[in-house]
């Protein structure tokens, strides 16, 4: 049975990069299809801010039953569930929606989601259960941050029935063959989790490690604010490294193989940008100034132009996360004083 899975996802590959290829040269705009990354573990391109690369979720499939961790913005939710088909996966299979954070890149359509996936539950910190259920806020903030240019794709959270929330435990959730292990990694956030899939040595991120994406010379930390604490981040990459992972399966973007000094990097990059932007801040410089000095700093370091990168990189990564991450590092600073 094993043998079969596993040429079956080869395959299904095989044909998924042919679709793609071929999409391509056709020059359509279309996102790309779900990936098997092993026999039990897929990776769904939800097509964030309508750029492939840019958010992922992933599912993993047992014997007994799915779990989906993560779920995309609200304007991606029929992506999710196309994708969730095209791999094989019926609906009915899917049993727990993990949230490794309230963030609407991550949540925001879970509400759509739990209207197809009769059988799911939503599993979230504890800590973040009141966002899902009264979500306003975590919209109005949302589209303060971004804007409105970016506001039909990031979309809404609508309420949750409280009935379909389920505090995260610290635990093995079983999924018939494989299990997912909720581990609580804050940082990013208080409430945030990862997950650990230890049949494969992999770990589901979530924003608890640097945004990294394809061949992007840049790696920028994931600071949100306005409770990012950067202890409590290097104590999570800690965490995670105790595991001795294979890979890291990450938001923004993709599977990471862990190869030697990627949690040194990770630490290292997290407290070098307190330091650079504390130093920033002692020279009285504001937010604004603040991302124009870090960003002239990442393009100068990597020996290209703002104008040579693509769109995503340009508009999303360096021209509204950048910002974000700032803000996120300046709270942290004046929280501390």
């Amino acid at each position: 049975m094993a043998v079969h899975i596993f040429f079956g996802f080869k395959l299904y590959n095989l044909i998924a990069k042919a679709h793609k290829n071929t999409v391509k040269k056709q020059g359509e705009s279309e996102a790309a299809l779900p990936v098997w990354l092993n026999q039990n573990i897929a990776l769904i391109d939800t097509n964030g801010y309508g750029f492939e690369e840019a958010i992922a979720a992933y599912v993993v499939r047992g014997s007994r039953g799915a779990a989906l961790v993560d779920a995309g913005y609200s304007s991606t939710w029929e992506r999710v569930i196309a994708s969730v088909r095209e791999l094989g996966i019926g609906l009915d299979e899917i049993q727990y929606i993990f949230l490794t954070h309230f963030h609407l890149d991550h949540a925001g359509a879970s509400w759509h989601l739990l209207k197809h996936l009769k059988n799911a539950r939503v599993v979230i910190h504890e800590g973040a259960i009141r966002h899902l259920i009264d979500p306003s806020r975590l919209v109005e903030a949302a589209h303060a941050a971004f804007g409105e240019d970016l506001a039909e794709h990031i979309g809404e959270l609508r309420p949750i029935q409280p009935e379909r929330i389920e505090p995260a435990r610290e635990q093995e959730y079983e999924l018939g063959g494989v299990s997912v292990e909720v581990l609580f990694t804050p940082g990013h956030v208080p409430s945030h989790i990862s997950i650990h899939v230890p049949q494969h040595k992999a770990l589901i991120t979530g924003d608890a490690v640097v945004v990294r994406r394809g061949k992007t010379p840049f790696k920028v930390p994931a600071a949100s604010p306005p409770m990012y604490d950067v202890e409590a981040a290097v104590k999570s990459v800690e965490r995670l490294a105790s595991y001795n992972p294979a890979m890291l399966l990450t938001p923004h973007y993709g599977e990471r193989r862990v190869t030697a000094g990627e949690f040194e990097e990770q630490r290292r990059i997290i407290e070098e940008w307190a330091d650079r932007v504390s130093s920033l801040m002692q020279q009285g410089m504001d937010y604004k100034q603040i991302s124009e000095a870090m960003r002239d700093s990442l393009l100068r370091e990597a020996g290209v132009k703002l104008s040579d990168l693509d769109d995503f990189t340009r508009v999303i990564l360096l021209g509204k996360l950048l910002p974000l991450t700032v803000q996120g590092y300046m709270g942290y600073l004046l929280r501390r004083r």
